[in-house]
């Protein structure tokens, strides 16, 4: 046994061990006259396992005065300062908190009750309100994401997917099959980075790219169109823009991405302009085509 591993069988005087159900080093409690000292392994998901296991109930048990309980609720294609204006007038005496991500806004929510009973009702009643102003910019809360809940929606469907990418090289697809059981509505993907791949794979007119540009409304159509032929899917998602730090024109600067949706019946795009690094652009492109397809998936 590697030393390293040997070292984790020490214990500190005093300490409480805190088995870990999915790892080798345990944590360690303290119960000391000015508080409580916890330590858990960094690796998140031996952390989250002993706390859930061992942590959390001593907690609850312990506790003696008021119940605390926080709610994140997502949203995405709204500003912070928009968001605000949609809740300013929300008086409650809950903790509201905004935290702004490149991709969206997340709202958490904090409420204290004497009890959990109370504290869960105040907490049901104030995102409710929240969520109600927010309205379709609101995709969920806590660790849902947006490709689980796009996962959902095909699934309750039993519908299909395809994706072709250019400027996001995959990012897209990542999201995607990084949920448990896509592979029952996830046909596959294209990343067509080059011109030559989007006419020889996905069929595109030379001529469209030739006369509007790789980076247009005509070549994202026949992108989605073709990957949605291509893999036979009932629908179809295509991204290409220009993610900097190269490639800019005078008429098509960093940042501009369009975004196409199709489906057995219609098939539609949409423009963007993101700013910020080349990564950002192209998380803010996956962000925006993964809500695009909620969006069409819901009917709003």
């Amino acid at each position: 046994m590697p030393q390293v591993n040997t070292s984790q069988a020490l214990i500190p005087q005093g300490a409480t061990v805190l088995n870990n159900p999915v790892g080798t080093a345990p944590g360690l409690l303290f119960e000391e006259e000015d508080g409580i000292i916890i330590l858990l392994p960094g690796v998140p998901a031996e952390m989250k396992a002993i706390f859930n296991k061992s942590v959390r109930p001593y907690l609850e048990k312990k506790n003696r005065g008021n119940f605390i309980l926080t709610q994140t609720i997502h949203t995405t294609g709204i500003s912070e300062s928009a968001l605000f204006e949609r809740l300013k007038d929300i008086e409650t005496a809950e903790t509201i908190a905004f935290l702004p991500f490149f991709t969206g806004v997340d709202i958490r929510v904090t409420t204290e009750a004497a009890t959990l009973e109370d504290a869960r009702d105040k907490l049901l009643k104030i995102t409710d309100s929240l969520i109600d102003r927010v309205d379709d910019f609101y995709y969920g809360s806590d660790d849902e994401t947006l490709e689980r809940i796009i996962g959902i929606l095909l699934s309750m469907r039993r519908k299909t997917l395809s994706v072709v990418e250019s400027c996001t090289a995959g990012l897209f697809m990542k999201r995607i099959t990084d949920v448990p059981g896509s592979s029952n509505y996830f046909r596959g993907g294209v990343v067509s980075y080059s011109n030559d791949s989007k006419i020889k794979i996905l069929n595109v007119k030379a001529k469209d790219i030739k006369q509007k540009g790789a980076v247009s409304s005509e070549v994202a159509k026949a992108m989605v169109n073709g990957v949605k032929k291509l893999l036979d899917s009932d629908y179809g998602v295509s991204i290409t823009g220009i993610a900097g730090p190269t490639g800019e024109t005078e008429n098509k600067p960093i940042g501009l991405v369009y975004i196409a949706i199709a489906d057995r019946e219609k098939t539609y795009s949409k423009v963007y302009h993101f700013t910020g690094t080349r990564d950002i652009i192209r998380e803010q492109a996956v962000q925006a085509a993964l809500d695009l397809l909620r969006r069409r998936l819901l009917g709003i």
